[in-house]
């Protein structure tokens, strides 16, 4: 994997930042303790409405449950030596297995986009949405999905209740020296309201499951018509997050 001083020192910035709370959404992930079969909680680490779209629901928990047990349950920023790849949601095109011509589906992938073969030199691990036609043009092509339980913000998690939700997000795929390939990603952020709005002026962009599809579809172009839907589709959900205590984790 590409490593340099310059890389190096980036990550180091980063780690820094991240101690002293002063990243914009660098950390998120699911209830660690989570059992599938628990009563009273989510059944599933997959968001509602991705089953409907030819989703394989148990391999994806399947994926999800082994990347939990090597993560403790924590996305982090990919680092150039460490490998830490999280679970994303993509569309996989292939004719015959649905009306529309793709399904969703987990695959893993490297927080941190990509550009010209390596891990850009500059912040690529969040987006914002409102350059998503312009300077993040590349990657907003292909779109994904990034199921959580809880996202960060200045040392607060933020919720939903006990089910797991779709943050917006764009990647860029990177063919390496081996012959393969690997999918790199940034989370899509817009500006920050309701009790999210009292600890960051930004936050995730929280997919309204209605726009799952849209979203994710590689034949609708990622232009500002896409951009407007999902940023105002949002704005509930991004409204419902709200900081979780300890007795409140999954309630």
């Amino acid at each position: 994997m590409p490593s340099s001083f310059f890389e190096n020192a980036i990550l180091l910035l980063l780690h820094i930042l991240q101690r002293l709370k002063l990243l914009e959404c660098a950390q998120y992930g699911f209830d660690s303790d989570l059992k599938l079969d628990s009563p009273g909680l989510a059944l599933s680490f997959v968001p509602s409405g991705l089953a409907e779209l030819g989703l394989d629901e148990a391999a994806v928990n399947a994926h999800i449950s082994q990347w939990l047990a090597k993560s403790q349950g924590t996305a982090r920023i990919t680092g150039s030596r460490a490998k830490n790849l999280n679970p994303i949601i993509m569309a996989h095109v292939q004719d015959g297995v649905t009306a529309r011509g793709w399904f969703p589906d987990a695959l893993p992938a490297w927080w941190w986009l990509f550009v010209g073969g390596a891990p850009a030199k500059y912040s690529a691990f969040n987006a914002r949405i409102e350059k998503l036609t312009g300077s993040w043009r590349f990657a907003a092509a292909e779109r994904a999905i990034v199921p959580a339980h809880w996202y960060v913000e200045k040392g607060k998690r933020f919720r939903l209740g006990a089910e797991p939700f779709g943050i917006a997000a764009i990647t860029a795929t990177t063919r390496l020296n081996d012959g393969s390939s690997l999918v790199s990603y940034a989370l899509v952020t817009r500006d920050a309201v309701g009790s999210a709005q009292s600890v960051h002026p930004r936050m995730p962009l929280l997919l309204e499951p209605s726009m799952y599809e849209q979203w994710l579809d590689p034949q609708v172009p990622a232009d500002d018509r896409l951009v407007r839907e999902v940023y105002e589709a949002s704005d509930e959900l991004s409204h419902a997050a709200y900081v979780a205590t300890p007795s409140s984790s999954a309630s």
